[in-house]
């Protein structure tokens, strides 16, 4: 017999769908973009910013830009989410998930947003509210993906199970881990005075604190983003099997 044999392909061998990978090289593609523009083009945005100033835009710092892009890269996942709980199956209960996730995603990330020039506490809780979020989703994708695959033995199905899995060990956990060591640092020196040295100004060591976070909670978001796509790209898993 000259069949292809029914067992199936190795961890992450099979090719992924087209539309998988269009959606993937949609999220790398508008990640680099808002690297691009709120990364380099933070003193042209300054510039203009009184060009909106009916939406009340203030000055932010570099560092400060560069989290706004994270935010809306993240905020481009809930869309993602989305659309990969509508693909999965009909079932209402999928649907109204994926809404949930997104819809949640959305709104922590514009209060994130709102408070990362005026409170920097409330604005890191609400960036570690997110990294839960996109945990749970990641969990839920697992399961699922996982109970469809046993019942339907798709090889397809127990790619992508594994996928979500690898994200959950490589991009969620390690920046929930973070966000959280971060989340602790400001709550323990957020005032206190050695953290600006002999300043005392209290606008002053908010600032600081600010600029701070902004680019250890901008790393922390971009990277598990990155990590995130290689990992549904299934970069890794093409990196442990040689």
């Amino acid at each position: 017999m000259s069949d292809v044999p029914a067992t199936p392909p190795l961890q992450g061998q099979t090719a992924p769908s087209k539309d998988s990978h269009k959606g993937l090289w949609f999220m790398a593609i508008a990640g680099a973009f808002l690297i691009l523009v709120f990364g380099f083009g933070a003193d042209w945005i300054n510039g203009h910013v009184s060009i909106v100033s009916f939406v009340h835009v203030p000055q932010l710092s570099h560092a400060e830009w560069w989290e706004v892009g994270a935010l809306i890269w993240s905020l481009l996942f809930a869309l993602y989410y989305y659309f990969t709980f509508e693909s999965m199956n009909n079932h209402l209960g999928d649907r109204a998930l994926g809404f949930a996730i997104a819809f949640g995603t959305v709104a922590l990330c514009v209060v994130a947003a709102y408070y990362i020039h005026t409170n920097s506490l409330r604005h890191l809780w609400f960036v570690v509210l997110i990294g839960v979020l996109f945990l749970i989703a990641d969990v839920i994708l697992y399961y699922q993906l996982k109970k469809q695959y046993q019942l339907k033995k798709q090889p397809d199905d127990q790619k992508k199970h594994k996928k979500y899995h690898e994200s959950l060990l490589v991009a969620d956990a390690p920046m929930i881990v973070g966000l959280l060591v971060v989340l602790a640092f400001q709550m323990l020196h957020g005032n206190c005075p050695e953290i600006t040295g002999v300043i005392q100004d209290s606008n002053v060591k908010e600032m600081q604190m600010q600029m701070f976070l902004g680019g250890a909670i901008s790393f922390q978001l971009i990277v598990s983003n990155v990590i995130f796509l290689l990992s549904q790209f299934g970069v890794f898993r093409n990196i442990w099997l040689r």
